[in-house]
């Protein structure tokens, strides 16, 4: 047998570059191939198979459930309109007694104020009727105390002057000619009485009438005197 020298058992320059355990250049590609990391697609895959899992899937409609709800919504539409039918004549007489119970209110509160009124005018009628209730028994009690007296109008009343009862009668007298000679104008003219009576009883009239005026202004004259 040969014998293998130490130059032949130690490794050559090519040879170290294999079997080394240091870091090692990565290779090269050639200008044209497209660069691309190596990365591992096991989870992307994963990944996407997941998403297509959750997404939900289309059903085909259900001929039931559509002619439900279908259903459903015809009845709700029909049920609205007849509410609104029904609930528009109510709504009008609500706002109508509201209007009457409004007009009702005023009324009352106008009665209410008559009702004041009238109740002070009852007390003020109380009050008017108590006063002559008062009075009454006043008269009364000089009637009692004076029934038997015989006496005369004249007598009822009083003088200060002694020419005043005279200068009464002739202011009374002179009343009573102007109102008869007025009472005459007009029967004359409606013709039931003659113009020529007319005439002569009106001047006989205004002569009493003027004596009797003069005599009052006399008497006068002598009671201013007097006082």
């Amino acid at each position: 047998m040969s014998q293998v020298t130490a130059s032949q058992v130690a490794p050559s320059p090519s040879s170290k570059n294999v079997y080394s355990r240091g870091p090692q250049p990565s290779p090269k590609l050639s200008p044209g191939y497209p660069q691309q990391p190596m990365v591992n697609q096991q989870p992307q895959r994963l990944q996407q198979h997941l998403n297509e899992q959750a997404q939900p899937v289309a059903t085909p409609p259900n001929d039931d459930q559509y002619l439900k709800q279908q259903l459903i919504d015809t009845t709700l539409t029909k049920y609205a309109y007849v509410m609104q039918n029904t609930c528009k004549p109510m709504i009008d007489r609500i706002n109508d007694s509201q209007k009457l119970l409004h007009h009702l209110s005023v009324v009352y509160q106008e009665c209410v104020i008559e009702r004041d009124e009238l109740h002070a005018a009852a007390r003020e009628l109380h009050t008017a009727h108590h006063q002559l209730a008062i009075q009454n028994a006043k008269l009364t009690s000089w009637l009692e105390c004076n029934e038997r007296r015989d006496f005369s109008l004249e007598d009822c009343i009083e003088f200060d002057h002694p020419l005043a009862n005279q200068l009464l009668r002739c202011v009374t007298e002179d009343m009573a000619i102007e109102d008869t000679v007025k009472e005459y104008t007009r029967l004359v003219a409606l013709k039931l009485v003659p113009v020529q009576n007319f005439v002569r009883d009106s001047r006989m009239l205004l002569c009493q009438q003027f004596m009797s005026r003069a005599l009052a202004v006399k008497i006068q004259n002598l009671i201013s005197q007097d006082g």
